[in-house]
């Protein structure tokens, strides 16, 4: 798969460039410039002079004189141009991008200064092809773009873990970044920030270089989100500390993303910040399978996690919508990013969530109302497990964190988020509806009063539900059925004649109104709602 990717990759890395990198990086001087095509398309590869009898390619950076110019905007037709001349009354097509010279310039001279412009550019793809045949580190790729960036470059997973940095040399104070830095991730206090910060979250989705505003840190930041099939994996961050932004940083921050993209699937790069190992070691525990514990400590130490610290799960429910269009690694990101020590992973239908408390240092009511702002932002909802001291059973929780969702979502529809110690009596009902047939579960005695109702047009059991439901309280009965209590105790002793039932035994009175739930829910289910769990 990885070499397939590479060879897909490979063919499609040729430096090409636009008018707005020409317009930047050219040595002659230009009057103005009209440029209206997206930054970040580049199509040019060569420089040619404009003839009349002669075919335009869309990969032509054209020398022409105006007065060619003037009479080319009539046919509609686009293209890139160096034009000799101006008038600032004549206007042009907006299919057109056009750099303005004078017309005392040597046109032989422009074209040499054009081509050593291709050919700057040229070299620094060769050096990045040559860096990435030998395999070389990403901060070396980065370090290579520092001639035409000139600002800091570093690169950021989902999780916001710093991968390389690279800036200018020089004095250690002005420095953005120091070695420190690498591999570590945002501070506590800058992931707090961001938690809420709706550009930060916008940013998951951009698809283009994007800027993000210097509200939060004081400068500017040009970004580009990396995605490997479609899966969101890194960010390179370009930080306007040196030198103002130019609209060219936006195309040649593309580019490099595009070979340090390549160099990612040549080396193997992992998709998410999660030790190696560690989704295999989870999903043979989902899957009810023996772990070595030696192995799965060690794994957990990556992130400073022991087997006996306390964990919870949260079930984040995924769309078919959201797997069609792949964003569901985005939610993973950001449930990763707002969640302190947290790991998201994906799972069929859910992205399962394992928060450790110790790491985190809050406890699960905090961390909740953090994820119900994430949830009620994205239109999500979330089954969430109780907590557990043993990370051997994280299928137990998960399955918790599962089944809250399922049930949640069909008796509680409008809330977000769903506490399985809210349905974990139901979760035992619904289960045992679902799994076992009704006639099995009920005590004979019940079954006699069933069958006495059906023949002789009676409503005895019902009389019996309402009875053991208000805890054998004659009075509180009574105002239920709205009924005298002399008919009321004649049903009683009637009930008890037939059922032969012992009302005064606890446990007969447990099992009868297990019964009752199990057969009102099963009923209330196939009637009115899809159960939850297949019957």
């Amino acid at each position: 798969m990885k070499n397939n990717l590479y060879k897909m990759y490979e063919l499609e890395v040729l430096m090409k460039l636009n008018a707005y990198i020409i317009k930047d990086y050219v040595s002659f001087p230009i009057i103005t410039s009209f440029l209206n095509s997206n930054p970040v398309d580049c199509n040019l590869k060569r420089v040619t002079v404009y003839r009349k009898d002669k075919t335009r390619q869309s990969s032509d950076l054209t020398l022409i004189k105006l007065d060619e110019l003037i009479a080319l905007r009539n046919s509609e037709q686009g293209g890139a141009y160096i034009c000799l001349g101006y008038d600032k009354n004549i206007e042009f097509n907006k299919n057109m991008d056009i750099i303005f010279v004078t017309p005392e310039l040597n046109p032989l001279e422009i074209m040499e200064k054009l081509q050593d412009t291709f050919n700057l550019f040229s070299n620094w793809e060769k050096k990045l092809l040559e860096l990435l045949t030998n395999n070389a580190p990403l901060k070396e790729l980065g370090e290579s773009a520092l001639p035409f960036i000139n600002n800091p470059i570093g690169i950021y997973t989902p999780g916001l873990r710093n991968i390389f940095f690279c800036e200018r040399k020089k004095s250690r104070n002005l420095m953005l970044y120091s070695e420190e830095d690498t591999n570590k991730y945002l501070s506590p206090e800058e992931i707090d920030e961001l938690k809420f910060n709706p550009e930060f979250i916008s940013t998951i989705d951009a698809t283009e270089p994007t800027l993000f505003s210097a509200e939060m840190w004081g400068y500017r930041i040009l970004f580009y989100n990396i995605r490997i099939c479609d899966i969101y994996v890194a960010r390179i961050v370009i930080s306007e500390t040196e030198r103002p932004f130019k609209i060219s940083d936006s195309p040649l921050l593309k580019f490099l993303s595009s070979i340090l993209e390549i160099s990612m699937v040549k080396q193997d790069f992992p998709m998410n910040d999660h030790p190696k190992g560690f989704e295999t070691m989870i999903n043979q525990i989902l899957d009810k399978q023996s772990v070595d514990e030696s192995k799965l400590q060690k794994i957990l130490q990556y992130r400073n996690w022991n087997i006996t610290d306390c964990y919870f799960c949260i079930a984040v429910e995924v769309s078919r919508y959201d797997q069609v269009i792949h964003t569901v690694s985005t939610i993973g990101s950001i449930l990763e990013a707002n969640i302190p020590g947290s790991v998201a992973l994906e799972q069929k239908d859910y992205i399962l969530t394992i928060v450790n408390l110790n790491a985190a240092t809050k406890t699960r009511e905090e961390l909740l109302s953090v994820l119900v702002y994430i949830l009620r932002d994205g239109l999500l909802k979330a089954g969430i497990s109780e907590e557990f001291h043993n990370f051997k059973n994280l299928d137990e929780y998960y399955l918790q964190a599962c089944d809250a969702i399922r049930i949640g979502s069909i008796y509680d529809e409008t809330i977000w988020c769903y506490r399985y110690e809210h349905y974990a009596l139901k979760r035992l009902i619904l289960r045992a509806a679902a799994e076992s047939n009704i006639e099995a579960l009920c005590p004979q005695g019940l079954l006699r009063l069933m069958d006495y109702d059906k023949k002789h047009k009676r409503e005895y059991t019902k009389t019996l539900k309402i009875y053991l439901q208000n805890n054998l309280s004659i009075a509180k009965t009574i105002r239920h059925l709205y009924v005298q209590r002399a008919t009321f105790l004649y049903q009683l002793k009637r009930i008890l004649k037939i059922s032969e039932l012992d009302l005064d035994d606890p446990k007969v009175k447990l099992h009868l109104l297990i019964v009752f739930e199990i057969m009102e829910e099963r009923s209330l289910i196939l009637n009115v709602k899809e159960h939850p769990f297949k019957i």
